[in-house]
């Protein structure tokens, strides 16, 4: 097993070193950012980036502590990393200074935002607000939610947990009744992909766009050993197809710091395992 840190002078605040445990499939560039919620709401969030290429090096960043309830991240063509909150409050850091605190730039009203994806063909960032059932879009240009347009899926999914958008079409995930649930919405409305061939766990809802014709899923898994480790895989929606593309395991030292006083980290990760639900990865961006 190989150990990939980066040097102590290199070190954010916040920041620990991942076990690199495998790598298949073609060599893919881009740094993934994410965020997972270790223990199911008691603790903090660890916000996390991996570098796809290479040597999949993982930094952690300090100011994931600052946030709460985060269901979609996008990065601008500025560099700029946008977190939305379910509640529709959005914050954004700046990844040239990726250890500084996070600044509030808008508040939306009235929404339950589930997810969000940024639009290739004009830098805009579309998510998914479960109360409208809708999708609403923000301008990074101006910080701002648009009044319009919005459209509205025709989809019996209770919300689409994860969105995906190529140059044509946006992927969608949704909680099935065991496994997660593809979708690919147009202007027309959103229909199942991949029914009943993807053996993916419910708990997964974070995807990205790879390429024009490739997704991105990433999602967690416990070990018996009691340890955590964090998956990439891509995702061919037309041949219904995942491969892992980045496999790497978490410092069990490190993600004790990110639970709350008095809770155990063995005894969550225990519990987790008995209910069969590993953290959940809540949202995810790649910046190319």
């Amino acid at each position: 097993m190989r150990t990939w840190c980066p040097r102590p002078s290199h070190l954010l605040a916040g920041a620990f070193c991942f076990f690199a445990l495998a790598s298949t499939g073609a060599a893919q560039g881009g740094r993934l950012y994410g965020m997972i919620d270790i223990d199911g709401g008691y603790g903090q969030d660890i916000a996390f980036s991996v570098e796809l290429g290479g040597a999949h090096t993982v930094r952690t960043y300090a100011w994931g502590r600052d946030l709460d309830e985060v269901e979609g991240m996008a990065v601008d063509g500025d560099g700029e990393l946008y977190l939305f909150a379910e509640s529709g409050v959005v914050k954004k850091v700046r990844l040239a200074q990726p250890d500084a605190r996070t600044v509030t730039v808008a508040q939306g009203s009235g929404f339950d935002l589930t997810s969000a994806t940024s639009r290739p063909s004009d830098g805009m960032i579309e998510l998914f607000d479960a109360h409208g059932r809708q999708f609403v879009t923000f301008d990074p240009r101006t910080d701002a939610f648009l009044p319009a347009p919005r459209w509205r899926p025709n989809t019996q999914a209770p919300e689409l947990n994860g969105l995906a958008r190529t140059a044509t079409r946006v992927y969608a995930t949704a909680e099935g009744r065991s496994r997660l649930d593809l979708y690919v919405c147009t202007g027309e409305g959103c229909s199942p992909v991949c029914a009943g061939r993807l053996n993916i766990s419910r708990d997964v809802q974070a995807i990205e766009r790879l390429t024009d014709s490739m997704l991105l899923l990433a999602r967690t898994s416990i070990t018996p050993a009691l340890q955590v480790v964090l998956h990439v895989e891509t995702l061919d929606p037309v041949a219904c197809q995942v491969s892992p593309l980045a496999t790497v395991q978490l410092d069990r030292e490190e993600v004790r710091g990110f639970l709350k006083p008095g809770l155990d980290l063995d005894r969550v990760l225990r519990q987790a395992r008995r209910l069969d639900r590993a953290p959940q990865i809540e949202a995810i961006t790649l910046q190319r």
